[in-house]
């Protein structure tokens, strides 16, 4: 069982037991710079690969704009490149010549591929980089710092955190009301589906009570949401096992199927599930907090959260990071600009969380009037309530293959057997726990640790 015993505030969360054979540090090195120090090249022009979705994707292209102006006079200009569709292309494509990977990335959660290309020594450790600038490590809120061997790969300019979405209009039109009898367990959660599932008079959903869509990435976050709250994951925590082909397991695939066939909450038509709930297609939505920023600035999208439900007793909350990293080149000149560039951004990260729900990792940002004022902050209680209670678990990163339930083509390609009733529950978890374990024979899940 992969587990979170770390609230935001408090100390030391391990991932998983067993560090990717070869994981060193890359060691380079890097001229002292002072902060003012004028570039030393007449000019340079730099990339940062941009991976996020709106409106986040907009404000990170905003800061770097106001980053440009405030530099134009040493020279140096940053160029930005939307590879949320291709980043893993453009990463096998550098990885492979040898050479194109930009300057810097700014992006979402990057567990799926960080490690490989870290252990190969593309991503470079922060530290020596960014220490010569005076980039101030204590600022950061314990358990915010992701590390590998004692080095900052990544920098955390989002710890997140799953919870539930309410359309509070049609709760309101079924007479159903947070304060009272909330979704708040498996149980009370279908009760409230059920009665805000709007159908055609053939039968056919036309406004779902609990978004899914019908194969991909939904089903399989339910999948494994459930499957954390019953005490199991789909990795051991010994980082080399596998633990879900068991009746948590099955138990967990049966509540997704029943979400479709038996409860009829969820439409397996459904294939964009921003969509559907930003136009108020659906009623009650998982997701991670940076869905507050586009909810909040949707017209018309009346909305509520709710901390995750129980299962059997037990909750989960998936707790992830969005990172900044720089990749190696052979300019040291540049690398040193990418740490500028990075240095800066956090420094005036206030403006860039001000207008959405995205968590901040510093304490001098959590700790202002700008930060705490902000409109998004009255729904984060429930990621807060996960991280106090001690019922997060942490997105996993392999060196070879996507093992978490966000995104991981793996296991959506198993589970999409089921949900799709081409195979049974069971040939679903044979084939997916065989899947898994010829990937972690090749080698364990890295181990980062969170201070």
């Amino acid at each position: 069982m992969i587990t979170d015993t770390v609230t935001r505030r408090e100390a030391l969360l391990r991932i998983s037991a067993g560090v990717a054979a070869g994981a060193a540090a890359l060691q380079v090195g890097f001229p002292a710079v002072a902060n003012s120090a004028p570039l030393s090249a007449a000019s340079m022009t730099l990339q940062a690969w941009i991976s996020r979705g709106a409106p986040q994707s907009d404000l990170v292209v905003q800061q770097i704009q106001k980053y440009n102006a405030e530099v134009a006079a040493s020279g140096v200009q940053w160029q930005t490149l939307d590879v949320s569709d291709d980043i893993d292309a453009k990463l096998a494509a550098a990885a492979s010549a040898g050479s194109g990977f930009a300057d810097a990335y700014i992006g979402d959660d990057s567990l799926s591929w960080a490690s490989r290309y870290i252990q190969a020594g593309w991503v470079l450790p922060l530290n020596p980089i960014l220490q010569p600038l005076g980039f101030d490590w204590s600022d950061f809120a314990p358990g915010t710092r992701w590390q590998l061997n004692g080095q900052d790969y990544m920098l955390n300019y989002g710890p997140s955190g799953f919870l539930q979405y309410v359309n509070l209009d049609h709760l309101q039109a079924a007479g159903l009301d947070l304060t009272q009898n909330p979704p708040d367990s498996m149980e009370t959660l279908v009760e409230w589906a059920q009665k805000l599932t709007q159908r055609d008079d053939s039968g056919n959903i036309t406004r779902s009570g609990f978004l899914m869509t019908g194969t991909g990435l939904q089903p399989t976050v339910v999948w494994g949401h459930v499957l954390q709250s019953l005490g199991y994951s789909l990795v051991g925590a010994d980082g080399r096992s596998t633990n879900f082909n068991n009746d948590a397991g099955r138990q967990a695939a049966q509540f997704v199927l029943d979400l479709f066939n038996t409860y009829k909450v969820s439409d397996a038509n459904v294939s964009d599930r921003y969509k559907e709930w930003l136009t108020g297609n659906a009623s009650i939505f998982w997701s991670g907090d940076w869905v507050i920023g586009s909810s909040l600035q949707q017209q018309g999208l009346n909305f509520d959260v709710w901390k995750m439900p129980t299962f059997n007793g037990g909750r989960a909350s998936q707790a992830s990071l969005e990172s900044m990293m720089i990749f190696k080149q052979s300019d040291s000149n540049r690398i040193t600009e990418a740490g500028k560039l990075l240095k800066w951004f956090m420094a005036h990260s206030g403006d860039y969380y001000a207008t959405i729900g995205d968590i901040a990792p510093l304490n001098s940002v959590l700790n202002s009037s700008q930060y705490q004022n902000r409109p998004a902050n009255k729904y984060l209680w429930p990621v807060q309530d996960a991280y106090s209670n001690h019922y997060t678990f942490a997105q996993v990163s392999h060196p070879e293959q996507d093992l978490n339930y966000y995104g991981s083509p793996l296991v959506s390609r198993n589970l999409d057997t089921v949900w799709l009733g081409n195979a049974s529950i069971q040939d679903g978890l044979v084939a997916l726990e065989r899947d898994v374990q010829a990937v972690l024979a090749k080698a364990p899940l890295a181990s980062f640790t969170l201070t």
